[in-house]
């Protein structure tokens, strides 16, 4: 079987999830490609590759822009579409919508695996589990499957399908790993607990590879890769100690690269920052979220006070180890004042570079359903933006929610240069502009690329990737045309 994977936007870093399926898929003898999808020439890729299964990894907000790409794509080929991903995962009705035939629901490797098989032999596929099959219009509802408790038993990330959508890829410096799946926690905004009821009985729990399995795959990348940092992307790389413990001894020896990983302020100890300092950690992203307190611990359920979250900061500061911060913006029940706290607390906690994002009240999570109990949102998601970027669905007084936005592009900077704050507050009273847009693009694109994940960029490549954000769309000789 040929199948395609279609993506928006394909950084430097892949998508990792694709390149798992792409793996599992492999070593059941199929092929498989990726394409860009606003690549110029999509129809004629298509075409040339002539795929039997087309898919689509799909999150809230992105789900419109795919859905209408892949009615375009069913109109003029005869391809069998699959969806996967956070979306269809918490919103299965999006199988009824014109030109799907399959969702995936939760971990998908073996399903896609089993679909791509059945499909080969000419079986029937409407009885896979984790799928939901439109066949006849009729729809077959299967449950999920246990999840794969074995994690070393899953083929490393297909990396090779990135080199060949762009050999440039292996030059990068930076890529992704992931050392286990799950989390301990029960945050009402995020997708676990949801996944947790789905996959109630069928071993949800925290699985992690072995320290060796993890290694082996970057000494491999490592051969074929520049790899000068690495991102490893677990919801928190450090619930474990033990295998804390096991890792920094066997990486610090045998890989050595830098590395940014995930933490949590009630978990942070001098210890566990040892730990890290000694495998050669750089930078850490952490949650806040939330400079209020009972926002923090009564609606976001974090239980954690700022003290816990200020001193753990010191802790990871001591060691010289970078924080990146999470926060979130517009949360229901919050206001301008509370949002004003967040900026605070990332002020005290001398945080390098605080991700400040506006809440998205994704389908089927908790405090989704929380805001529209209580009035703050309308329940249609379909006004979520792909992008937790860009602007809030949720309802606040009149004339607060321009001024939270506002305050979440220029956020960043109050951090940064604390004396500005006063300044800013009264900036933000302005209408929404591209120019506070464009600043936030900016600083988020030169943190990132100097703090979070420091590594050395060319002046071109860091040109290449800030350009965007300006309108700058050529560069010729070294000279930038807008």
């Amino acid at each position: 079987m040929k199948v395609l994977f279609l993506a928006k936007n394909i950084e430097y870093e892949g998508p990792i999830g694709i390149m798992y399926l792409s793996a599992i898929l492999k070593q059941h003898g199929h092929e498989t490609k990726l394409i860009e999808t606003e690549s110029g020439n999509l129809c004629e890729q298509i075409e040339h590759f002539s795929p039997d299964l087309i898919a689509y990894s799909v999150t809230t907000g992105l789900h419109k822009y795919y859905l209408k790409l892949n009615r375009k794509i069913k109109s003029k080929f005869k391809i069998t579409s699959v969806f996967g991903g956070p979306h269809p995962t918490y919103f299965p009705e999006m199988i009824k919508e014109e030109g799907v035939d399959v969702i995936c629901i939760g971990e998908g490797e073996l399903a896609f695996a089993e679909l791509a098989d059945k499909m080969e032999k000419g079986e029937d596929i409407t009885r896979i589990k984790n799928l939901w099959v439109k066949k006849n219009n009729k729809i077959f509802k299967n449950s999920v499957r246990p999840l794969i408790a074995d994690l070393d038993a899953i083929p490393f990330a297909d990396r090779e399908l990135l080199y060949e959508f762009n050999p440039k890829f292996k030059s990068y410096p930076i890529t992704f790993f992931l050392a286990s799946r799950g989390c301990p926690y029960a945050c009402p905004y995020c997708f676990n607990p949801t996944l947790a009821k789905l996959y109630k009985n069928k071993g949800w729990k925290i699985r992690r590879r072995s320290v060796d399995n993890l290694i082996e795959e970057i000494e491999l990348v490592r051969r074929k890769q520049a790899l000068q940092f690495i991102q490893f992307v677990d919801s928190i790389f450090i619930t474990d100690e033990k295998w804390l413990e096991e890792f920094t001894e066997k990486y610090s020896k045998k890989i050595g690269i830098p590395f940014y990983c995930h933490v949590r302020a009630n978990l942070v100890n001098w210890k566990v920052v040892k730990l890290l300092k000694k495998a050669n950690c750089a930078s850490v992203g952490m949650g806040i979220e939330c400079g209020d307190d009972k926002i923090r611990n009564k609606v976001l359920r974090r239980n954690m006070s700022k003290k816990q979250i200020i001193d753990a900061c010191k802790l990871i500061k001591k060691a010289g180890i970078r924080i990146s911060s999470q926060n979130m913006f517009g949360l229901p029940g919050g206001s301008i004042e509370s949002d004003i706290e967040t900026i605070k607390l990332n002020i005290q906690c001398g945080v390098d570079y605080p991700v400040i994002m506006l809440w998205q009240p994704y389908p089927r999570t908790e405090l989704a359903e929380y805001a529209i109990q209580n009035g703050y949102f309308d329940g249609d998601y379909e006004r979520i933006d792909f992008s937790y970027y860009s602007n809030s669905v949720i309802k606040f007084k009149k004339g607060e929610k321009e001024k939270i936005e506002n305050l979440q592009k220029l956020g960043a900077i109050a951090v940064e240069a604390p004396f500005l704050l006063p300044v800013i507050l009264k900036l933000i009273k302005l209408p929404k502009n591209t120019f506070f847009d464009s600043i936030f693009r900016a600083w988020y694109s030169y943190c990132c690329e100097t703090r979070i994940t420091p590594h050395q960029l060319s002046f071109e490549e860091m040109i290449q990737k800030i350009r965007p954000l300006f309108g700058l769309h050529h560069i010729k000789g070294g000279k930038l045309d807008v």
